[in-house]
């Protein structure tokens, strides 16, 4: 399997539910409307773009063209996993918060 695939089905799991459980056990959804599910919408389409390019490199018959290509999912797959860190680092500092 190709590297950025691989990332991409391991790492491109959603990380937020969007619901949570009340006292009552009832699943109750919720509108979640944060910078972290902005970022991590963007930070999707990245890693799709990049499994995308990777797939589109395997399938192309010019060795320049596929060397172009790879060298593109790789670099948005590298930007896109930065990202993922900073999400995870700014969802880590705002449960950090004390409540007010």
């Amino acid at each position: 399997m190709h590297p950025h695939l691989h990332g991409l089905l391991r790492n491109g799991r959603r990380l937020s539910d969007r619901h949570w459980i009340d006292p009552r056990c009832h699943h109750t959804w919720i509108r979640a409307d944060t910078l972290a599910d902005d970022l991590l919408a963007a930070d999707a389409l990245l890693f799709l773009l990049s499994c995308l390019l990777s797939y589109w490199a395997l399938r192309s018959r010019g060795l320049r063209r596929m060397h172009r290509l790879e060298k593109i999912a790789d670099a948005i797959f590298i930007i896109a996993m930065i990202g993922m860190v900073v999400v995870c680092a700014l969802i880590t500092y705002t449960i950090s918060l004390p409540a007010r």
